[in-house]
């Protein structure tokens, strides 16, 4: 529980002061905690409700030339948890000496270090509040550091840097780096680590050396002791090593003092740990039937991309689990019965662009049986039983026979590149006829055998398509946005099958199946399913969801749609809601009573 008090602005001497401030369970959050140099420790004002109208203010001692002022808002003392807890700001004003220095600053709500540019010479900087955000649990806002000209080095620089290389300063450093080395060969003696050990190599990481931190609170001036504290680069690599996400607060503070490219990799090194500390705790954990959003077994993860879905003869259904790196076989009860690819790990990939560390499901990798976000999948039928290929985001195909054994698998030439979209503008197509598979990628097509042998290429006129299916007769359908073409599988455009005139005009994008009589479907994204008795006449359309659906993937059996979105699986009888509709409408019908007079 916080205990309130209120100060008014002591003596100009102090390096700083405030209209406030609150005493917390862990002492007073006073202003001077704010130009101390550590971000563990800040200052808290203590007035009634939010902290708006409140202020804090630095006292540099003599006028000084202004490039910047650095504030780093919110407690951080145990990462987004203590940020979310308490107060922190929302909208400041900068005043240099009493004058306004700009137009009032909104931040974004979000653990951070705000570069605030200015071009003034001052000696008084006040920083004040006139809205914040407010605490889940306390209503305190906190500013945890404020520094001026960061990162660069303060008018006492000099003496400083002679100081660091000082004798006195390279024996505190060799008694630091033979301390580190204890704590770290203490934490991994222990049986699950040593929390002591690594509270005292995470505090050396977030606020620097202990020696350094001492001596900086001597020698360097007010407004540049965060640029002089620099967080401990062997601390960093021994929690890099240790793995353990009770180190992520550390990491974090020391990413909010860094710059440039040491900045960037400890972003990157914060969101592997976030991914680790996701890996570990749901390592064992196995979604509910047809899906969730994760990277465990049965869950499914797509990024705001497609998931292609196919269904063999014994009604399992296989799914290109994008995000995941991997293809899963869901069986008739929703659960997973098979999964292609590796173990779970921690991944950047995402087709050529990458994207911030999370966990996958199955490392993405370019050996026998994995993959590196596949993008669609098409079963293979045969005597031994249901094979598949697979394309991946990097153009690579891999076809599986019916044991799920790697047969073959090459890397499609082309110049066209698979990019974030529609599932990565890619898709196979299986010509049974003629052994065939087709591959898409873009506005190409590339006819292979399944050895992987290139028999010819065609440009596919219309662009590059959004859906693709092959009628049981050999002909292509494609689709391009809201119109639906018959290609033969040469490349030669017939006619259009479908457009806005059958489909309506209430959808953006649509997809493609064939059920197991070869008669075709198209599911828009609107929530309605269109089926054909043959390309261009429509059998019925019905909507199977109460809203839009947004890159949706779909497969049809005995008028049952499974359909993949928002990383699950979407079981709908079609032809059940077709026939409640049917009967709706006869009610509307049939069951009106008829109050007009007789002969009017």
């Amino acid at each position: 529980m916080l205990i309130i008090l209120s100060l008014l602005a002591v003596a100009s001497a102090a390096p700083a002061t405030a209209s406030s401030f609150a005493e917390t369970e862990s002492g007073r959050a006073t202003a001077d905690l704010a130009v101390d140099g550590l971000l563990s420790t800040g200052w808290a004002e203590g007035a009634a409700g939010d902290g708006d109208g409140e202020w804090i203010e630095i006292d540099l001692g003599h006028a000084t030339e202004l490039h910047s002022v650095s504030i780093w808002p919110g407690d951080m003392t145990r990462g987004k948890r203590s940020f979310r807890e308490s107060g922190r700001p929302k909208l400041i004003r900068l005043l240099v000496d009493g004058q306004q220095q700009g137009e009032a600053v909104r931040l974004l709500d979000q653990m951070q270090r705000l570069d605030l540019p200015v071009d003034v010479t001052g000696r008084k900087l006040r920083v004040v509040v006139d809205e914040a955000y407010g605490g889940g649990v306390f209503s305190n806002t906190y500013i945890a550091e404020i520094a001026v000209n960061f990162p660069d080095p303060g008018p006492k620089d000099g003496a400083w840097q002679a100081y660091l290389q000082s004798s006195a300063a390279q024996r505190a450093s060799q008694q630091f780096d033979a301390d580190l080395l204890e704590h770290y060969q203490a934490y991994k003696a222990a049986q699950f680590g040593d929390r002591d050990a690594l509270a005292w190599i995470s505090d050396a990481a977030a606020e620097g050396e202990p020696w350094i931190r001492k001596a900086a609170a001597r020698r360097v001036s007010v407004g540049y002791r965060a640029q002089a504290i620099v967080s401990a680069p062997r601390a960093q690599e021994a929690l890099r090593k240790l793995k353990d996400a009770n180190a992520i607060p550390a990491l974090e503070m020391a990413m909010l003092r860094a710059t440039g490219e040491q900045r960037q990799v400890l972003s990157e090194t914060v969101e592997i740990f976030y991914a680790y500390q996701e890996l570990v705790g749901n390592k064992d954990r196995i979604a509910p039937p047809w899906g969730e959003s994760g990277f465990w077994k049965g869950a499914l993860r797509g990024f705001d991309e497609p998931l292609a879905i196919e269904g063999d003869a014994d009604g399992n259904l296989y799914v290109a689990d994008t995000g995941n790196s991997r293809v899963q076989r869901f069986g008739s009860n929703g659960l997973v019965t098979k999964v292609f690819g590796g173990e779970p790990d921690i991944a950047n990939a995402w087709f050529e662009e990458g994207r911030k560390f999370y966990v996958s499901g199955s490392a993405p990798s370019d050996a026998p049986g994995h993959f590196t976000n596949p993008v669609d999948l098409e079963l293979i039928p045969g005597k031994m039983g249901t094979g598949m290929a697979v394309l991946d985001a990097t153009r690579r195909v891999q076809v599986f026979d019916a044991s799920g054994a790697t047969t073959a698998a090459w890397t499609v030439d082309s110049e066209n590149v698979l990019r974030p979209g529609r599932g990565g503008t890619g898709y196979l197509a299986w010509l049974p006829k003629k052994g065939h598979l087709l591959v898409f990628i873009g506005d190409e097509a590339i006819t292979y055998d399944l050895q992987g042998t290139e028999l010819g290429r065609w440009d596919v006129q219309h662009g590059t398509p959004s859906a693709v299916e092959v009628m049981k007769n050999g002909t292509l359908m494609l689709a391009f946005q809201n119109q639906v073409w018959q290609y033969s599988d040469d490349g030669f455009p017939h006619s259009v099958r479908a457009d806005r005139d059958i489909l309506g005009r209430g959808f953006e994008d649509l997809d493609l199946t064939v059920d197991d009589d070869g008669k075709l479907w198209v599911l828009t994204d609107d929530g309605v399913i269109h089926k054909f008795k043959k390309p261009g006449k429509l059998d019925f359309q019905v909507a199977v969801t109460d809203g839009s659906l947004g890159h949706q993937r779909f497969v049809v059996s005995d008028g049952m749609a499974w359909i993949t979105y928002d990383d699950q699986i979407i079981r709908v009888d079609a032809y059940q809601k077709w026939l409640d509709a049917q009967s709706a409408a006869e009610g509307d019908d049939n069951g009106q009573l008829d109050l007009d007079p007789v002969g009017q």
